[in-house]
């Protein structure tokens, strides 16, 4: 082994990690972890907290890269204890007890293997937390490939569906007689405007219609002139359960 560097902070997997010691003097909780279930743990999610970042760098051979290896440790709760230590709400949502911890020996995980959770306290309950899964940073949730090809032919579906209901109506139309004339309605004269045969109107009354324009004008002008979170209180539930790890 070539050497073995410590942090207290890392980003992996699209996650941003913090330790539980650095995270005191921020604003923003990034500490929590969780490694997914296998087989060989019964499917069962692992949750905790963050507080070493190890990185294990070994000799290479000349002109070649260091290979190397994060780990992380953990402080893990004790999720084995259904009902003490784990237990899930009348919603299915997960609440994980921060006053008992897990007892083991392996305290470290692949970096590779972890994803982040951050914990909300649950009401009237200081030792109990949510657990709030998040996404990594610039995830976009695409749809795969068979969800595509259904979502293209559901709408095909209806857009040939809409499209021969619109042909049907328009074929309905034609083949119906729309009457030009209303006969629901009184019939109303429009008298037109004396034009001689050049097109421009007499100047009589051209006359006429400029001086009604202009007494419109004059009263337009008078009526115009006369207008106007992990909180304090996961901090110390880790410090009342530190024993256990000294």
């Amino acid at each position: 082994m070539k050497s073995v560097v410590t942090y207290e902070g890392y980003v992996v997997n699209g996650f941003r990690f913090h330790t539980k010691r650095r995270q005191r003097s921020r604003k923003t909780q990034n500490s929590g972890v969780i490694v997914k279930g296998d087989v060989e743990s019964a499917e069962k999610d692992f949750y905790g907290v963050l507080d070493e970042v190890i990185i294990l760098e070994y000799g290479a051979l000349k002109n070649r890269t260091s290979p190397s290896i994060v780990l992380f440790k953990c402080r893990w709760f004790d999720v084995y204890d259904e009902g003490r230590g784990i237990r899930k709400d009348k919603f299915g949502a997960v609440l994980v007890n921060v006053t008992r911890m897990l007892k083991t020996n392996e305290s470290f995980a692949l970096a590779f293997q972890i994803e982040q959770v951050f914990y909300v306290a649950a009401h009237n309950q200081p030792q109990w937390r949510y657990v709030i899964k998040t996404n990594p940073r610039n995830y976009f949730d695409f749809p795969n490939d068979e969800d595509i090809d259904v979502s293209e032919s559901l709408w095909n579906h209806v857009a040939t569906e809409t499209l021969n209901q619109r042909d049907d109506d328009v074929l309905e139309l034609l083949e119906s007689e729309i009457p030009l004339v209303r006969n629901d309605v009184e019939a109303n004269l429009v008298v037109t405007e004396n034009v001689t045969g050049d097109g421009f109107i007499i100047d009589d009354e051209e006359e006429e219609d400029e001086e009604e324009d202009e007494e419109l004008s004059d009263m337009d002008s008078d009526s115009s002139s006369s207008l106007p979170e992990l909180d304090d209180n996961l901090e110390d539930a880790d410090y009342k359960s530190d024993s256990s790890f000294e």
